[in-house]
């Protein structure tokens, strides 16, 4: 098997294994490999396009990017991509975001909160509540979410 170009790499927590994005066909997966280059594991599955991994501080979970959601590779425009968790050892695959926007980068603080990215709709309150003041209302804001009670940690 050739392997094709891989893309956002992330270290795990204890210096061991690194996931990363890889094309193949017309879908991105994430894969799992010893830091030493030996055992090559696909994380994911799905016809779709799933990037940004990042692992939770204890490393038993993969954050990561995805438009499987809405997965139609054929539909024009914009594509809602939401935050997706599947366990280290490709089980346990979990929604974490269910929004309309697109959210990306998402990575775990050390308080357990998920960190992420997204360009939702922001009330002219909560723009003035946080004293935003040249930011437009669908641009990119900083978010963060609890843990899903769902998913097992």
């Amino acid at each position: 098997r050739i392997l094709a170009e891989g893309i956002n790499p992330a270290l795990a927590p204890d210096g061991k294994s690194i996931v990363f994005a890889m094309q193949a066909g017309r879908s991105v997966h994430l894969f799992r490999i010893n830091t030493d280059g030996s055992d090559l594991i696909q994380v994911t599955d799905a016809r779709s396009v799933d990037v940004q991994p990042s692992w939770s501080s204890d490393g038993k979970w993969i954050l990561f990017t995805s438009n499987r959601a809405d997965a139609d590779m054929r539909k024009k425009g914009k594509s809602q991509w939401d935050i997706w968790a599947i366990g280290s050892d490709g089980r346990n695959l979990t929604q974490i975001t269910r929004d309309a926007a697109r959210d990306g980068a998402a990575r775990m603080g050390k308080d357990g909160r998920i960190y992420f990215h997204s360009d939702r709709a922001i009330s002219k309150e909560m723009l003035h509540q946080h004293q935003v003041k040249s930011a437009a209302a669908h641009s990119f804001h900083i978010w963060t979410i609890g843990w899903p009670t769902t998913a097992q940690q």
